[in-house]
């Protein structure tokens, strides 16, 4: 179970339209919460340590490591993007992890509030389905599933990307994109842990701008 509550509130997006977030001002819909028994590290601050930012992101411990044996969730507001035409997902990420940690990001379709146990998430993509999506499939953590995340493989040195994902299969889902909620998914199993993960610059566009197609194709 989850240890806090929260409501959830729409967020519709049109097909003209590019929804970004960039978590300089205030936590925009965003939060955080922890399985029972463990804690969460999250928070909306600029990173004093391990990650060359000075913006405002969603980070683990700003001041310091995430937490030993952490499991915990950023969620964000959700989402209609049944009217975007061809979405794809974007958002940057640095990653400071230790031994087999690991991060994903679910989305979960259904009208059930987060806190629910019976609400169904589905891990967005596969091993490179996307620009840098996932650089694992070796993670040795089961409440992952199959091992595939992103990790820190080289170890002292924090690694940052641009990752970018279409939302097809989310197009394709039963309610048709009509509300959609995503979630980073942090797991740990180590008891020592370093500087973690860092998180901005999310948004959902239309893969038919050029930039995007370039990548992804029509």
């Amino acid at each position: 179970g989850l240890s806090v509550s929260t409501t959830e509130q729409m967020v519709a997006i049109s097909a003209q339209d590019e929804l970004s977030y960039n978590f300089n001002n205030n936590e925009q819909g965003w939060l955080h919460l922890a399985e029972l028994g463990s804690e969460s590290s999250w928070e909306r601050a600029t990173p004093q340590v391990g990650f060359n930012s000075n913006d405002a992101s969603w980070v683990t411990n700003a001041s310091g490591d995430y937490n030993a044996r952490e499991k915990s969730f950023l969620y964000s507001p959700a989402f209609d993007i049944s009217n975007i035409d061809q979405p794809v997902l974007s958002f940057d990420l640095w990653l400071d992890l230790t031994g087999s940690d690991g991060l994903i990001i679910e989305y979960s379709t259904d009208d059930l509030i987060v806190e629910d146990p019976n609400k169904e998430w589905t891990t967005l993509g596969r091993l490179a389905s996307g620009l840098n999506w996932y650089n694992s499939d070796e993670l040795d953590l089961e409440d992952l599933g199959f091992g595939i995340g992103w990790s820190d493989n080289l170890g002292d040195t924090a690694i940052s990307f641009n990752a970018k994902h279409v939302l097809d299969e989310i197009l394709n889902a039963e309610n048709g994109g009509s509300q959609v909620l995503f979630r980073f998914y942090l797991s740990s199993n180590s008891s020592s842990t370093t500087n973690g993960v860092a998180i901005d610059n999310f948004s959902i566009e239309s893969r038919n701008r050029n930039i995007l197609v370039e990548y992804f194709g029509n």
